[in-house]
């Protein structure tokens, strides 16, 4: 067993100097996405958030936890990006498109996850019929047409923060809206 000088020695250089994050990341927990570390330089990286499907919830709708999140990024940290990733093949997204009513899922088989997007503000019982018959019924499309729906549902979303809204249309904070194809 190691003991804690040994530990804190192999932490990223990043670790002993300075925290000056500029970016703030939400991704999807999908383990391909590696929470969108590619997108940013650890001595630049304010914090990562990982939410089902990227989807973040309203102001209005939001845990504690995430309000906390939010204000420490942008208020606390002052982060001038903030980055919004989606990707393809998302199992979320493909979740709900197959239940979007969340009906004959528990919690434990994915009712939360439908209901975590549906709590973002998406009508899934109105959107996913019209998706289906964009991609003539195509599952996997129509899942990958929610995943970047979400991605840009959460931008809304995080303009409900307070402040937020300000610093952006003062140019101290940019939102990007990003989506990542990855193989299935």
């Amino acid at each position: 067993m190691r003991n804690i000088g040994q530990v804190a020695e192999s932490f990223s250089p990043a670790a002993h100097g300075p925290h000056d994050p500029k970016s703030a990341c939400v991704t999807c927990v999908d383990g391909r996405e590696q929470g969108g570390s590619y997108l940013v330089k650890a001595k630049d990286h304010a914090l990562r958030f990982t939410k089902f499907a990227a989807v973040f919830p309203s102001f209005e709708k939001a845990s504690t936890s995430i309000k906390a999140r939010v204000a420490f990024a942008t208020a606390m940290n002052k982060v001038t990006g903030l980055q919004i990733v989606g990707h393809s093949y998302c199992g979320a997204a493909k979740l709900c498109i197959k239940y979007p009513n969340g009906e004959g899922l528990t919690y434990h088989n994915g009712l939360d996850i439908v209901e975590t997007i549906r709590e973002a503000g998406v009508d899934l019982e109105k959107l996913v019929p019209d998706l289906l018959k964009i991609c003539n019924d195509d599952e996997i499309a129509a899942a990958n047409l929610l995943s970047r729906h979400l991605v840009l549902q959460s931008a809304l979303n995080i303009m409900t923060y307070p402040g937020i809204d300000q610093e952006v249309g003062a140019g101290e904070l940019e939102i990007y809206p990003l989506y990542h194809y990855i193989r299935e």
